[in-house]
């Protein structure tokens, strides 16, 4: 095996919607998050969609 030529992918997801629309977050939590990462508006992906 030629280590050289290995390519890498690295992914990490949260489920943040259960594929029933339940959210793991409080809304204190969400908040914060939507302030921190600028996602006011934003859509947050279900289990399924993520898939």
């Amino acid at each position: 095996m030629n280590i050289g030529s290995l390519v890498a992918s690295d992914v990490h997801t949260h489920a943040e919607v259960s594929e029933h629309g339940a959210e793991s977050l409080s809304g204190e939590l969400k908040a914060g998050a939507d302030d921190y990462f600028r996602l006011a508006g934003h859509h947050r992906p279900t289990v399924r969609e993520m898939a």
